[in-house]
């Protein structure tokens, strides 16, 4: 790109980090984001949820971060980090992160109650899954057809 003079801009370099850490190459993805920065970007909520994405160990640090610079946690990355605790089998520690951000005036939405009822299943917790299941029922929250099809199966 900066061969035909065409200089990447905050996109570029977040799609551009989105793939290193898609690749696991958060070395790579730490360069990317000094370059974005050198250039003039800020790093904004999807360079974020990208880095989260990439590194559940760095997500709380990276997280805290984004509060300092006056970026505040979406659903997006709430539920990014919901999604890859669960994956890792964490799953005791996606509901306390959801209970924390409860607290802090963060409403949890389908997706998010979605994510945590089928790792329960997923990991034989069915007492947890039907728990937060009745909280989704009782909050109005309406349920994917994914989830629903756990209580067929």
């Amino acid at each position: 790109m900066k061969g035909k003079g065409v200089k990447p801009n905050a996109v570029t370099h977040n799609i551009m980090m989105k793939w290193y850490c898609k690749e696991g190459k958060m070395d790579e993805v730490g360069c990317v984001v000094a370059k974005m920065v050198e250039s003039g970007f800020s790093p904004d909520c999807f360079t974020y949820n990208s880095m989260i994405n990439g590194n559940l160990g760095e997500a709380f640090k990276m997280m805290d971060e984004m509060g300092r610079k006056g970026l505040n946690m979406d659903t997006f990355t709430l539920n990014t980090v919901v999604h890859k605790l669960c994956v890792e089998k964490l799953l005791k520690e996606a509901y306390e992160f959801t209970v924390k951000a409860t607290k802090r005036g963060y409403i949890l939405d389908e997706v998010t109650y979605g994510t945590l009822i089928m790792g329960y299943f997923k990991n034989d917790q069915t007492n947890n899954a039907l728990k937060l299941w009745d909280e989704m029922k009782e909050k109005g929250i309406i349920s994917s057809v994914g989830v629903v099809s756990f209580f067929k199966n």
